[in-house]
């Protein structure tokens, strides 16, 4: 094994080190259905077990190591396939893994209250998403939202160097993003929950006082569908009225919205799919019902789903 491929492994293992150690000392339990997502969002998109070298033929075979090598210890989960990771010699938190504020800022492009459009993701998580580690901003020449840490950090993919070295030498291509801050989000909200009838109000408004208001506020919007599509229809015209906002100041006129996935052209008729592709087609959605059905809630949580498939007709 060549020594820049030990310090690529002994790098990913301590950035899996401070990572199970920060999350557990906030009371989460860790799933590892949720873990990877999570080291590679703190490696700007770089960590991939496969790619150290190491003989990972996956990320379970990658905590098996760490878990060798004294670094966490590996626990089945309470139901399902999945295991929980704790810090060597800990056990796994008592509550259940949240959301939390970090799912609220993390729904997919939802469609446009006004036109049954989608905010483009890129967008969407850009301003949604407050974590204040990385920048973010629009990069007016590729018509790209573009995120990554300010200085480099380890097992940094090369594209993500890249566009650090051009928002430093060409600055005049990059407009700063500010993502909406939280209050303002539960700003929206508590307005929502006022104007709500009852006894959707009461239950809004009692979870907004909830120490986890975001999640707490969506749980119980959820209770009531047609609550629920309300105020998806209301967060989705503050956004883009934000972002639009935000585009005017900067003079610019970026595409913010994207059509909307069932959306068809006027006048044209939806190509008739062949046996083979739709035979494909109905392989993939088995087996993504199948997988759904042994994922844990937090790997549930992660998962990207575009409203309107949450939404009834």
């Amino acid at each position: 094994m060549s020594a820049s491929s030990s310090e690529r492994i002994d790098q990913a293992f301590d950035l899996l080190r401070s990572t199970v150690e920060e999350l557990h000392s906030g009371g989460r339990r860790i799933y590892s259905a949720g873990l990877k997502p999570e080291l590679k969002r703190r490696s700007a998109g770089g960590f991939d077990e496969k790619t150290l070298n190491g003989g990972f033929v996956s990320f379970k075979r990658f905590l098996e190591a760490a878990q060798a090598r004294g670094i966490v210890d590996l626990v089945p989960a309470p139901a399902g396939p999945d295991v929980l990771v704790t810090p060597h010699g800990a056990k796994p938190a008592d509550v259940v893994a949240t959301a939390g504020a970090a799912t609220a800022g993390k729904q997919p492009g939802v469609v446009n209250a006004t036109g049954g459009r989608f905010i483009r993701r890129e967008f969407w998580r850009a301003f949604i998403d407050w974590r204040e580690d990385e920048v973010r901003v629009y990069d007016a020449r590729d018509d790209a939202v573009r995120r990554f840490p300010p200085e480099p950090v380890p097992l940094e993919p090369p594209e993500q160097t890249e566009r650090r070295r051009l928002w430093r030498e060409e600055p005049e291509r990059f407009h700063q993003i500010t993502p909406i801050t939280p209050d303002r989000q539960l700003e929206w909200m508590r307005t929502f929950a006022s104007s709500a009838a009852e006894p959707m109000r009461t239950a809004l408004v009692l979870a907004l006082s909830n120490d986890k208001p975001f999640r707490g506020f969506s749980l119980a919007a959820r209770v009531d569908p047609a609550t629920n599509a309300r105020w998806q229809t209301e967060r989705v015209r503050h956004v883009a009225e934000e972002i639009e906002g935000w585009a005017s100041d900067a003079g610019i006129e970026p595409q913010i919205f994207e059509p909307s996935l069932n959306s068809v052209r006027v006048g044209t008729t939806p190509a008739r799919r062949q046996p083979a592709a739709q035979s494909h087609d109905d392989d993939v959605r088995r087996k993504v019902h199948a997988a759904v059905e042994r994922m844990p809630l937090s790997a549930l949580y992660a998962l990207s789903i575009p409203v309107e498939y949450l939404i009834d007709a």
